[in-house]
């Protein structure tokens, strides 16, 4: 009978977490008694290979793991430069990883470059790059490739620049000087105008689509994605236009849409707007102190697929969840009796939209959010956007303190809508088990995505090791 109760707790507390073991890494003879401060998790998504790099003083120790996350290789890099104060992204070709820093003004770059096939690695100290003329708008990773993206100042110019995997750089200019881009008075201005202006709040956020994002991070007025070799700008500074730049990387070429918000009036002060990019999907979102609009386009046809309106007064069909609203500094929420006061904290507050794929579905998440103070958790290596792994990361330290006014929905592939509960995401099941663990002060957390796992790590410094483990979404 004993048995038989520990049987059934056991499947209970597995079913809650959705956890496993994936990986474990013992540092016990490599680091004596010296401090671990940082922990860097890169996937190679086309071998499946997992470098990870642990900071101990000017240091680096570094595995790299298999396929079945094996440890198999180990390097030391020893003496970084010091200038090397903010890990900005990270490039791989088989068992070759780059990774790039640059200081804290981002007047000066550099990268190590280590190869786990012949055991070396190479330090450059200097890459030749200057932001000086420019405003600095992103780093960008896609697969192995890394870039950063500036605008020059006065002008419609964007600067694309690409980190090889031996230092060397490569530039492209895109020039949006003959597009009209202009203020909700209809006045001409610059795109570095309409990006870094004083009526932009200056906040850009990297995107990662694969992943769910919080309001907070989709809130922003500038924000970049990057899938298939091609960056999308998005910008939603003022009312009138949303706009949505293309950069092909591959192609080098430029495309602009400007999706005018139809219920635009300028008379009208107190209206908001955003946007959310997911593959060839743009969410368009606005609202005024009676209604709330949500159109979805296709971006490589500009024809719009469906349209949403949330009125006051009237109910919403299309919702899976009820008005939430984040109890502030607290790990609650209330819930919002009505249509029109749920239109009132979005339109005075950061409107913001975001959605991600599940299945043959799309989970959407429509409201608005306050800005909150980053959670506890370590950003790995002082990267706060652009390296992939960071960005996945920073979205979970998000949705783990997020504060909102929002709700949820499910839709098919045609946005029609899907009766039924929102399915329990990666961060859901990691939230579940740091939970039940009592694991929220663990050491060097990560989190990053492994295929379609998402993966979760902490340092235990008594032992002095390193464990990952794996949920996968059901």
């Amino acid at each position: 009978m004993k048995q038989f109760i520990f049987l059934i707790l056991f499947v209970h507390a597995f079913t809650i977490s959705g956890q496993e073991n994936w990986a474990f890494i013992g540092l016990n003879n490599e680091i004596n008694d010296l401090i671990v401060e940082d922990v860097i998790p890169i996937v190679n998504a086309d071998s499946g290979y997992t470098a990870v790099f642990f900071k101990v003083k000017k240091e680096y120790i570094c595995y790299l793991l298999n396929e079945k996350q094996e440890v198999f290789k180990t390097l030391k890099i020893e003496s970084v430069p010091q200038n090397f104060d903010v890990l900005t992204g990270s490039a791989y070709n088989a068992q070759k990883f780059t990774l790039y820093f640059s200081n804290d003004s981002k007047s000066k770059h550099g990268c190590i470059s280590v190869d786990f096939d012949n055991g070396s690695y190479k330090i450059f100290e200097e890459l030749n790059i200057d932001f000086k003329k420019e405003r600095f708008i992103s780093y960008v990773e896609n697969s192995n490739n890394f870039y950063a993206l500036t605008t020059v100042k006065n002008s419609s110019l964007l600067n694309l620049y690409h980190f090889d995997l031996e230092g060397k750089i490569n530039s492209m200019q895109f020039d949006l000087s003959n597009e009209t881009f202009e203020t909700d008075n209809e006045l001409p201005i610059t795109l570095d105008a309409l990006l870094f202006g004083k009526h932009s709040d200056g906040t850009v956020e990297t995107i990662d689509t694969s992943i769910p994002n919080t309001l907070e991070s989709t809130a922003a007025l500038t924000k970049v994605y990057m899938n298939d070799n091609v960056i999308k700008l998005t910008n939603n500074t003022f009312q009138r236009f949303t706009y949505l730049i293309k950069l092909d990387v591959k192609g080098n070429t430029t495309k602009l849409s400007k999706i005018e918000n139809k219920k635009f009036e300028k008379r009208n002060l107190r209206t908001n707007s955003n946007s959310f990019v997911l593959n060839t999907l743009f969410f368009d979102v606005y609202s005024d102190t009676n209604e709330i609009i949500l159109n979805v386009f296709d971006t490589d046809s500009d024809a719009i697929i469906k349209n949403f309106h949330i009125k006051a007064g009237d109910s919403i069909p299309f919702k899976n969840t009820p008005f939430i609203h984040e109890v502030v500094n607290t790990n609650s929420y209330r819930e919002l009796e009505k249509t029109a006061r749920f239109i009132r904290k979005v339109n005075s507050s950061n409107i913001g939209i975001s959605a991600y794929p599940y299945k043959d579905y799309y989970i959407l998440t429509l409201g608005a959010s306050e800005k909150i103070q980053s959670g506890e958790l370590a950003i790995i290596g002082g990267v706060l956007g652009g390296m992939i792994g960071a960005a996945v990361f920073s979205a979970f330290d998000s949705y783990n303190r997020t504060q909102s006014t929002r709700i949820e929905c499910i839709f098919d592939q045609q946005f029609n809508h899907v009766e039924g509960d929102i399915p329990k995401n990666g961060f859901d099941l990691i939230q579940a088990y740091i939970k039940e663990k009592t694991l929220k002060r663990a050491k060097l957390q990560t989190v990053f995505k492994y295929h379609d796992k998402y993966i979760w790590g902490y340092y235990h410094s008594a032992g002095k090791y390193y464990s990952f483990y794996q949920f996968t979404p059901k």
